[in-house]
């Protein structure tokens, strides 16, 4: 028997099953990430999974959720194999019909869509005050990196990480090589938009929850030792108004 299936204690128990759920490959990795994130006890942003074919189901809880006071909602579609910077649609009370007829639409054109994810999002307008990073890990032995941490200030989503030019203002790169400290690549731009106090409270956050970050490298690793869906675990946040919230959605 495998390693990670000897559990000695309530806690492996615990994690023995986190990872047998996230090596499900018949769930969408978007979704099994979420899940991991959630269960590992990180703060992630109230969020729904439908099946594509769900729709009125799905609108259903839009409008509950704008009943109930919620102004700013997204949909993203899940995919299997997972698709990278997939269309986030922001939906209301004023387009719901609309969104929902583009959505179907897409689940029709795209046979890989497995799932819709209903998430809170901030407003469109709130953006430029709103931060979006990604905490990569990087567990080899053969490289020297061991933590990689990209900000940026002023996106929707974390999809801009994706295709942001480094020499951005609003971009900032940190790098913690194996037993030191996480510091800048390069020397922070001063005319950039993120304050030092911002990040230093940023540091102070992500690091408060390296218990469960550890955690979560832990089912990472385990369940992808014989299947390697990614290479490096890359954990996404948004950072507004002092809170913090962990996703994979974007």
């Amino acid at each position: 028997m495998e390693n990670y299936l000897e559990f000695n204690n309530e806690e492996d128990l615990v994690i023995s099953s986190m990872i047998e759920s996230f090596r499900n490959t018949e769930i969408s990795y978007k979704i099994r990430k979420i899940n991991l994130l959630k269960n590992a006890g990180l703060p992630i942003p109230e969020t729904s999974c439908f099946k594509k074919g769900d729709i009125f189901e799905l609108r259903d809880e839009v409008l509950k959720r704008i009943q109930g006071g919620s102004q700013n909602l997204v949909i993203r579609p899940a995919c299997i194999p997972d698709k990278v910077s997939m269309l986030v649609f922001h939906i209301n009370i004023n387009n719901i019909d609309q969104v929902l007829e583009q959505i179907e639409s897409l689940c029709q054109q795209d046979s890989s869509i497995s799932d819709l994810i209903l998430r809170e999002a901030i407003g469109v307008g709130d953006a430029k005050e709103k931060i979006v990073g990604r905490l990569t890990f990087e567990d080899s032995k053969m490289l020297p990196v061991e933590q990689i941490l990209e900000i940026y200030k002023g996106s929707e989503t974390t999809g801009i990480l994706n295709k942001v030019n480094p020499k951005d203002p609003n971009f900032y790169l940190f790098i913690k090589s194996a037993g030191k400290f996480m510091k800048p690549a390069e020397q922070i731009n001063e005319i950039g938009s993120i304050s030092p106090n911002e990040i230093k409270e940023l540091y102070r956050i992500l690091d408060s929850y390296k218990d469960q970050m550890d955690i979560i490298r832990r089912v990472f690793s385990q369940a992808n030792k014989k299947r390697k869906e990614e290479a490096t675990l890359g954990i996404e946040f948004s950072f507004y108004k002092d809170r913090i919230f962990f996703n994979d959605i974007d």
